[in-house]
């Protein structure tokens, strides 16, 4: 088979259990969102995880590569965290998006 066709399969086994893991934690991130009271940081730490695995099984599913919903997960879930710290602003949303389109270019490029 060529690997253009070998890719397509791939594509097409793995996009059912990638949705239906986006989904869990989609569920997973709105329970803890609804009724879970941030007391302590380990709440807060969950928050964010169960929040970073929802975005990057959704973002893969929708940009087409793990490396780009890695990257834009990253960035989404460094800036709410840069937001919980106070330092959440215009510039380092700025900074952090050149810093993801940057990381982007650079590894689609080494390829």
């Amino acid at each position: 088979m060529s690997k253009g066709i070998e890719d397509k399969i791939r594509r097409r086994r793995s996009f059912l259990p990638a949705l239906i893991l986006g989904v869990l934690f989609l569920v997973g991130w709105l329970t803890f969102l609804f009724f879970v009271p941030p007391q302590n940081v380990f709440l807060t730490f969950g928050f964010v995880a169960l929040l970073f695995l929802s975005l990057l099984f959704f973002s893969s599913l929708l940009m087409g590569r793990t490396r780009r919903g890695l990257v834009f997960s990253l960035g989404v879930v460094l800036f709410l965290v840069l937001g919980y710290f106070g330092a959440g602003n215009w510039l380092n949303f700025i900074l952090l998006t050149a810093i993801g389109v940057t990381l982007e270019y650079y590894l689609s490029r080494r390829r």
